[in-house]
């Protein structure tokens, strides 16, 4: 029980705080460079949204998140000038909440059959 309890918080805690990393530093350039569209800022809303679904419904938000971290890391690692540390911030965090989601919810079912 308290494995599966630490998982959905870590798993909340990773989640939460990359999407506030990428919403704050979009946000931040937003401010810097003004007249440019706001497409960077529901990246992050969207992080934000997947991993409260992914916590709350895991069968349906953990795959999806863990898919668009895999999507984010390949997008990012296909263009030469964000490279490997822009792809591992956004994207990797995002799969491990997703794991950390699935594993919790199949330790929850576990002890549901028992």
């Amino acid at each position: 029980m308290k494995t599966r309890n630490t998982l959905n918080w870590l798993g909340l805690v990773i989640g939460l705080l990359c999407g506030l990393f990428w919403l704050t530093f979009s946000t931040l350039e937003l401010i810097g460079t003004p007249g440019e569209p706001p497409w960077e800022l529901g990246v992050g809303l969207s992080i934000l949204v997947l991993t409260l679904v992914g916590r709350f419904f895991p069968r349906i938000g953990s795959p999806i998140l863990i898919v668009i971290g895999l999507a984010g890391v390949v997008f990012f690692l296909s263009r030469p000038a964000s490279g490997f540390v822009v792809a591992l911030t956004l994207g990797g965090p995002m799969i491990v909440a997703g794991i950390f989601f699935l594993v919790a919810f199949a330790i929850s079912r576990r002890l549901a059959k028992t």
